[in-house]
C-alpha cells in the first residue's frame, strides 16, 4: 500500500505531456524493486552435501552459489536500468524546454536514485572517506553541489530579505523627512505671507506718519521764519539823522 501510495505521489510529479516517460519510469521502479526483493531473499549457501545425488535429481545449493545469483541479479537490474534511462534520453534529446529537463532529472533520480541527496552531514561524513566507484562518487559529488547551491540560495535570499527590509526602513525616514520639510516650507510660506498681510497694513499708516510729520516740520519751519521776520520788522533800526542819546 506504501508502494502504491508512493507511486501515486510521484506520477503526480511528471508534466502530462511527458506521460510517456512516466508510464517507462513506473514500469522500471516496479522490475527494480522486484529485482531488489529477490536480492534480498536470496537464500544462503547451505554448504557441500554429503548425500547421494544422481543426474537429473534435486541438489543442495553449493558453496557460492548464492553470491552467483546475487551478481546475476544485479547484472540483470543494472541491464534494465541502462536501457530505460537509454529509451528516455532518446525521447528527450531533441527537447530543451524547462519541463523536459525537470522531466529528466526526475527519471533519472528515479532510476538511479542518489543515496547522498538525503543523508544527513554526519553519515556523509563517515562516507567520505570510504573508498568509492565511478558512480558513488558521481552521485556523492553530485549531492554535495546540490546541498551546497541549496546553502547558497537560502543564504541569498535572507541578504535580499535584509536588503530589502533596510530599503524599507529607509524609504519610511525618507518619507518622513519629506513631510517634515513640506510642513516646514508650509509654515514658512504661511508665515511669510502673514507677515507681508501685516506690513501691507500698516504701511499706509508709516507713510501717514511720515507725510504729517514733514509736514509739520515745514509748518514749523515756515512758522519760526515768519516769525523771525516779523521781528526784524518790528525792531526799530537806526537813523542818521536822529542823534544818539547818551
Amino acid at each position: 500500500m506504501d508502494t502504491q501510495d508512493q507511486n501515486s505521489a510521484a506520477q503526480n510529479k511528471y508534466p502530462p505531456a511527458y506521460a510517456h516517460i512516466e508510464h517507462k519510469v513506473r514500469d522500471a521502479v516496479e522490475k527494480i524493486r522486484q529485482f531488489d526483493e529477490r536480492i534480498q531473499n536470496t537464500p544462503n549457501d547451505r554448504g557441500p552435501d554429503l548425500s547421494y545425488n544422481p543426474p537429473s535429481f534435486m541438489k543442495s545449493r553449493q558453496l557460492g552459489s548464492r553470491d552467483a545469483m546475487i551478481s546475476s541479479l544485479e547484472k540483470a537490474k543494472a541491464q534494465l536500468k541502462a536501457e530505460t534511462w537509454k529509451e528516455i534520453e532518446h525521447d528527450l534529446k531533441d527537447k530543451k524546454s524547462t519541463l523536459a529537463k525537470q522531466t529528466r532529472d526526475m527519471a533519472r533520480e528515479e532510476i538511479y536514485p542518489n543515496i547522498y541527496q538525503s543523508m544527513d552531514e554526519t553519515h556523509k561524513k563517515e562516507h567520505q572517506l570510504k573508498g568509492k566507484d565511478i558512480d558513488q562518487s558521481q552521485d556523492f559529488m553530485s549531492a554535495a553541489l546540490t546541498n551546497a547551491r541549496a546553502k547558497w540560495i537560502d543564504k541569498e535570499q535572507n541578504n535580499l530579505s535584509e536588503k530589502s527590509t533596510d530599503t524599507k526602513q529607509g524609504r519610511d525616514i525618507d518619507e518622513s523627512q519629506n513631510r517634515m520639510s513640506a510642513m516646514v516650507a508650509q509654515y514658512k510660506q504661511k508665515n511669510s505671507l502673514d507677515r507681508e498681510s501685516v506690513l501691507q497694513k500698516e504701511l499706509p499708516v508709516e507713510q501717514n506718519n511720515n507725510v504729517s510729520v514733514s509736514v509739520k516740520f515745514s509748518q514749523s519751519l515756515n512758522y519760526n521764519k515768519t516769525t523771525e521776520k516779523a521781528d526784524r520788522n518790528m525792531t526799530p533800526s537806526k537813523d542818521k539823522e536822529s542823534p544818539d542819546r547818551d
